[in-house]
């Protein structure tokens, strides 16, 4: 083919070639802009983990965390933890889904809700088992709790986003819903990955000792609920509660007569949302 020809076939190809160099450049801008948001808030730097033989980047700020037993629940675990895992894989986030491999006691805690708090506590310690996570663990600054009935509805908000639009303080190292009866609820928790949460959840543990607590039916909130209204280590400077519980928190399920989701809502909890009869 001679210079006319290659000329010719430049030309009529030009819009084909202008969006197959553009388009790649443009979606780098908007990653970069993602990127540059989310290390604004969070402290930890880029770095590459190697997961089985592939290589992954992650920015080492937040962790997907949840923990389901019992049989009645797993139609509700399979939806949530592939919803999890997807909003997880959008922001490049870890996912840490507690079992019997992470927590290998797990038969001999009882109630065994029990374990949300012990498996919370194991991740904010250091080292934080089991040894698999632990460089995973180690890199995140903020912990994502969903109970298993709950989904993520907003994938176009990261959780750096959330934060920012809920207004949370550099003092504020655990954020919350309103509940209805009681000052939060437990079923949604973003948990800063500090010394102070680690002892905060240490004490929430502690608090088992007390069978009041300890079988009451709202096992760890109770806790947290008693630790913030004492407030002996400031609780209450250092949990945020969040008043819009529709935001993180719209409750929602099949057998209640209404719903707080909204389309604003971040997360739906489908608080009693068995499967029917």
């Amino acid at each position: 083919m001679d210079s006319r020809c290659n000329r010719q076939h430049f030309l009529e190809n030009r819009p084909k070639l202008c969006a197959t160099l553009i388009l790649p450049l443009v979606l780098l801008f908007f990653w970069e802009s993602i990127v540059t948001e989310e290390k604004s808030l969070f402290r930890s730097n880029a770095y590459i983990a190697k997961k089985g033989s592939s290589i992954h980047i992650r920015y080492g700020t937040v962790g997907i965390v949840g923990y389901c037993v019992g049989e009645k629940y797993q139609d509700l675990n399979r939806l949530a933890t592939y919803n999890h895992r997807a909003y997880a894989d959008i922001y490049g986030y870890d996912v840490f889904q507690g079992n019997e491999d992470s927590i290998p006691e797990q038969s001999f805690i009882t109630p065994p809700a029990w374990l949300k708090a012990l498996y919370i506590y194991r991740l904010l310690s250091s080292p934080p088992p089991p040894i698999d996570q632990q460089e995973a663990a180690q890199s995140v600054e903020w912990f994502l709790w969903l109970d298993c009935d709950a989904l993520v509805a907003r994938f176009d908000k990261s959780v750096v986003q959330i934060l920012k639009e809920l207004h949370v303080k550099d003092d504020h190292n655990m954020v919350v819903a309103v509940d209805r009866s009681s000052p939060f609820n437990t079923g949604i928790i973003f948990i800063r990955n500090c010394k102070w949460s680690e002892d905060l959840w240490k004490r929430t543990l502690q608090s088992a000792s007390d069978d009041s607590v300890r079988y009451h039916k709202w096992w760890e909130q109770k806790a947290l609920h008693d630790l913030y209204n004492n407030n002996l280590h400031n609780e209450s400077k250092h949990i945020h509660i969040v008043q819009d519980r529709w935001k993180i928190n719209a409750f929602g399920g099949y057998n209640r007569g209404y719903t707080e989701f909204t389309n604003e809502s971040y997360i739906w909890h489908r608080v009693h949302c068995f499967k029917p009869q």
